[in-house]
């Protein structure tokens, strides 16, 4: 989503069909907690499953339990959020992935983390189309990022930054 104060400029959702894909592959990987947003609500089906409190927290949105993922799409939603132990995320990523690699991104956000949404959406893609909208170009542009998801952001930032914690691809990329 791009934002100016609360009106949505620009937003790119996943479709019915491949959120209830999503959900039902989901569903195969049991051990992996499952998210996904509507406009300000965190919905899961296990309001105690790993990082879902700290999801919303961090987001300073609401949770929302619901008894089934398949039956709360009733929007289009913009990404899914699939969590599970770094260890257990490293064993299971490639696998994850694979029925959707030609149609969907997936990327690790954090070591925990991997956002599902659309092919072709990234933070840099939202960011140019901000710039188109502001008339202004990458290099007026300054990027703090840490994680895998950030990549293209900061490549394309005028200035780019990195958190000390981040992930060391991101540090190798980053100004600073």
């Amino acid at each position: 989503h791009v934002y100016d104060s609360m009106e949505v400029l620009h937003r790119q959702t996943l479709t019915k069909d491949k959120s209830h894909r999503i959900i039902e592959h989901g569903h195969k990987y049991s051990q992996m907690t499952m998210m996904t947003y509507n406009d300000h609500t965190l919905l899961c089906e296990n309001v105690s499953a790993y990082r879902v409190l700290p999801e919303a927290k961090m987001c300073r949105i609401g949770v929302e339990q619901v008894q089934n993922m398949h039956m709360a799409m009733s929007f289009d939603p913009y990404k899914f959020l699939f969590a599970i132990e770094p260890e257990k995320m490293n064993e299971l990523e490639e696998e994850f992935k694979k029925p959707f690699e030609d149609e969907l991104s997936m990327v690790l956000s954090t070591p925990y983390y991997m956002e599902v949404m659309n092919k072709g959406i990234s933070k840099g893609k939202t960011l140019h189309k901000l710039l188109d909208i502001l008339h202004l170009k990458p290099e007026n542009l300054m990027a703090f990022g840490d994680g895998q998801n950030d990549l293209e952001m900061l490549k394309m930032a005028g200035i780019s930054v990195c958190m000390g914690n981040g992930d060391p691809l991101c540090k190798e990329i980053a100004d600073f």
